[in-house]
């Protein structure tokens, strides 16, 4: 399961991402309950802007109920506006609970450094730069899964030019230049 989670994540493929999810499943991030809909919102985000995964060695634990497998995942998180300014990824742990209906319980924790180590000076570059999208290209300013696809593009777009602004003034990620 965790394979094709992570294969079908980095190919782009949210519809087989979702897939892999049972209709009652249940999401859970370091802010506590989401809606399936959330997730689904934010995966169209991250899918939008090219957001990639580094897994490492997942552990499954069937010592719960019969019918269930939990499985953890440590796994390295490679937004645009990281890979593009070569600040550093954000490392999760995805904990799956799985059964013969497909994932029933999803919980993922970022930890340090977190997303902000990174973002906030490409919002600061973005308020200098295109002012008039900065907010577009910030967490959590969707409506819908159209929305969210269509901000996760605008990171993609305006973080590939951070990373070329970047290299051409000869600055790091975290320099301001």
């Amino acid at each position: 399961m965790k394979d094709k989670f992570f294969v079908a994540f980095n190919s782009g493929d949210a519809a087989s991402v979702i897939a892999l999810f049972a209709p009652d499943a249940e999401f859970t991030n370091n802010f506590g309950p989401i809606e399936r809909r959330d997730f689904e919102e934010l995966l169209a985000w991250n899918v939008a802007q090219g957001t990639r995964y580094t897994p490492s060695d997942c552990a499954a634990d069937v010592g719960g109920a019969a019918d269930v497998v939990s499985v953890s995942c440590p796994f390295i998180t490679h937004n645009a506006v990281s890979q593009a300014s070569g600040g550093p990824p954000v490392p999760f742990l995805m904990t799956v609970d799985v059964t013969a209906a497909g994932i029933v319980a999803h919980t993922d924790r970022f930890g340090d450094p977190d997303f902000n180590v990174v973002h906030r000076p490409f919002e600061r570059w973005m308020n200098e730069h295109h002012p008039e999208d900065t907010e577009a290209v910030s967490f959590g300013t969707w409506n819908s899964i159209a929305e969210a696809e269509q901000n996760g593009t605008l990171v993609a777009l305006y973080g590939a030019e951070w990373g070329e602004y970047l290299e051409t003034n000869g600055c790091a990620f975290n320099e301001t230049c």
